[in-house]
């Protein structure tokens, strides 16, 4: 269920208050994956924890209206291998 039209995006008070503080070369660090990405982030490069580490991710054109947790994954993908023959030599 999306959020309704009136309330607008939502955006978290912190992360407004870092793009009001900061020059736009320095990164912001956000723990709020749930924060949507609005036309102010344009150009600026975000550190999205994912509870484990920090992801790297410059926003762009494209990326706008999505969260911000959507572009950090939280889970390891398993990658299954085949094991390898080994030729027994009698």
């Amino acid at each position: 269920m999306s959020r309704s039209i009136w309330k607008g995006p939502y955006v978290d008070s912190l992360i407004i208050q870092k793009l009001n503080g900061l020059k736009k070369t320095k990164p912001i660090y956000s723990k709020t994956r749930n924060s949507t990405i609005v036309s102010s982030f344009l150009d600026r490069v975000f550190y999205i924890y994912n509870g484990k580490i920090f992801f790297k991710i410059l926003i762009t054109i494209d990326k706008l209206g999505f969260k911000l947790g959507s572009f950090c994954y939280t889970k390891k993908r398993c990658v299954y291998r085949n094991k390898k023959k080994t030729k027994k030599k009698k």
